[in-house]
């Protein structure tokens, strides 16, 4: 007799990744990621940081902050 898989394991299967360029001329980076996520229907969003701290973040500004703080999904972050 065959046992029915777990709900988690059945979803695992059905995991698509999508690949974001860096750079985008048109929008600013965060925007097109949030938007991106929203449009597919993300459950997971994972982004690389570079970890700036002090004056460097402040007049920089970090785009994973920018995505983690405003996404509907979790967000994962890497540091890179």
């Amino acid at each position: 007799m065959r046992t029915k898989k777990p709900k988690i394991e059945e979803n695992a299967y059905r995991m698509r990744v999508i690949l974001i360029p860096e750079k985008s001329p048109m929008m600013d980076c965060g925007k097109r990621n949030l938007r991106l996520a929203k449009k597919k229907n993300a459950d997971l969003v994972v982004m690389g940081t570079h970890g700036r701290k002090g004056m460097e973040l402040f007049f920089l500004g970090s785009v994973a902050e920018k995505v983690v703080r405003d996404a509907t999904c979790p967000v994962m972050t890497i540091k890179a």
